[in-house]
């Protein structure tokens, strides 16, 4: 099996920029480092498995195209709720209304930028799966085989 191996240099949020190992890996990768998603939460300093992550074209377009319009919508409602709480009218109700709107508009385009680049351009993604241990190089067998020499002198 083929699998790209790694350390995670920095962590923001769900991404992670990760330097590729090219002796360990047994994947062929064009750079050294790239911003993958961080499905595991793993901490800087540790090597993981990368692995592509596939998607739906159809759920990947609806995310991208529906989130924004859909927080928009959640801001014009949460900017009418303020509105009504606070019992403000005329202007005053009109700029908080638009305010929210933009708010939320902003949160939900930057939630989606990283998933548009991605998704839409190569229909995958990569993505931290494991951690990565290195193989010990001692065997158990080899273990035991000491321990009988030494109990034996």
């Amino acid at each position: 099996m083929s699998e790209l191996i790694g350390m995670v240099l920095e962590r923001k949020g769900e991404r992670a920029r990760v330097r590729i190992n090219h002796k360990l890996s047994t994947q062929e990768y064009k750079g050294s480092f790239v911003d993958v998603w961080n499905s595991i939460s793993a901490k800087v300093g540790e090597n993981v498995i990368l692995e592509q992550r596939e998607f739906d074209p159809k759920k990947a377009k609806f995310m991208v195209y529906g989130l924004v319009p859909l927080c928009i919508l959640a801001g014009l409602a949460f900017g009418n709720a303020l509105t009504v709480f606070f019992a403000l009218t005329d202007w005053k109700k009109f700029a908080v209304i638009l305010l929210m709107t933009a708010i939320w508009g902003v949160i939900g385009r930057f939630y989606i930028k990283q998933l548009q680049r991605d998704v839409l351009k190569y229909g995958q993604q990569l993505a931290i799966v494991n951690l990565w241990f290195p193989k010990p190089e001692k065997t158990a067998e080899e273990d035991d085989k000491k321990e009988q020499d030494s109990k034996k002198k």
